[in-house]
């Protein structure tokens, strides 16, 4: 009788790992082994500050038949701190695969998986795994749209001062930089604007090569991606500014930003492209987190569209 075991993630079932994706997704079956442990290395080796490191090392699980690989449930442990100065244990579920004779587990191992921390937040669902987790785990929306902006004529009367990040020694806020230390090793990018008031913003982002429509069609172009913005209304207010900083200091075709970064809705009278495309999150507790981002996320660390 075979023995089925879900165990946490070791380096020895690495090789089983990328078998069984190439054998669940097209995109990999192709793909030679080093390419594929290309794409997934920052999911199995990301380390975080103690801060806010939660479960250091487990990078997922496997799904085992006689120690052989046959599901795989990449999941990105972090820990997130609220306005009031407490931490929440985070979980982001990352690729997932397992081979269709055993798929009768996926529910399992998914409720077993989604119980463990405070907050899991799924920041990439594909539509069907959209609906399964908001009707059967409890999901709610975290982000609606991904918003593109390809040019912006500056209409902010506010004066404002911005510099790009080369060190988090730069950086005044102590949460800000931790965060920033923590992501910069995966290519994220940090901006410092300052106002005439002196009150600083910090915004991250990373740059990206996609497809210059958000239907995947057209060109290729370099895309600079809004991760984290430390206070969204003096964002929303410089927008413009920022837009156009960032465009042209990374020498950018656009900028993409999530509809949870965006209140003021003026914004979105300027020329855009929009898509609809649902981020979600659950609570395991009651939580007291105002302003979601996307750090931590295999959005940040895999750092491509």
């Amino acid at each position: 009788m075979p023995v089925i075991e879900l165990k946490k993630y070791d380096d020895k079932y690495l090789m089983g790992i990328i078998l069984c994706l190439k054998r669940n997704y097209n995109r990999f079956g192709c793909m030679m082994d080093l390419d594929v442990y290309k794409f997934i290395k920052p999911l199995v080796t990301y380390d975080f500050s103690e801060d806010y490191s939660y479960q250091k090392g487990n990078y997922g699980y496997v799904l085992l038949e006689d120690e052989n690989v046959v599901g795989f449930f990449g999941m990105i442990y972090y820990r997130l701190k609220s306005e009031s100065g407490k931490f929440y244990t985070v979980a982001n579920p990352t690729t997932w695969a397992i081979d269709d004779k055993y798929r009768i587990y996926i529910f399992r191992v998914t409720e077993a998986l989604f119980k463990e921390p405070d907050i899991v937040i799924d920041a990439t669902p594909s539509y069907k795994e959209l609906m399964i987790e908001k009707k059967m785990f409890g999901f709610m929306d975290l982000s609606l749209k991904k918003i593109r902006f390809f040019s912006m004529e500056s209409q902010n009367k506010e004066n404002c001062y911005i510099t790009k990040v080369s060190s988090s020694s730069s950086i005044n806020d102590d949460e800000v930089q931790k965060k920033y230390r923590d992501n910069v090793r995966y290519g994220v990018n940090c901006i410092e604007i300052v106002n005439d008031f002196n009150t600083k913003c910090y915004v991250m982002y990373n740059v990206v090569f996609t497809k210059k429509h958000l239907e995947n069609d057209g060109d290729v172009i370099k895309l600079a991606r809004i991760l984290s913005v430390s206070d969204i209304k003096m964002f929303n207010d410089l927008f413009s500014k920022i837009f156009n900083y960032i465009k042209k200091n990374e020498k950018g075709s656009a900028m993409e930003c999530d509809s949870m970064f965006i209140e003021n809705n003026e914004i979105l009278m300027r020329e855009h492209e929009e898509k609809q495309y649902t981020r979600i999150k659950k609570y395991n507790t009651e939580c007291d987190i105002k302003n979601f981002d996307l750090l931590y996320t295999e959005i940040a660390l895999r750092n491509e569209y």
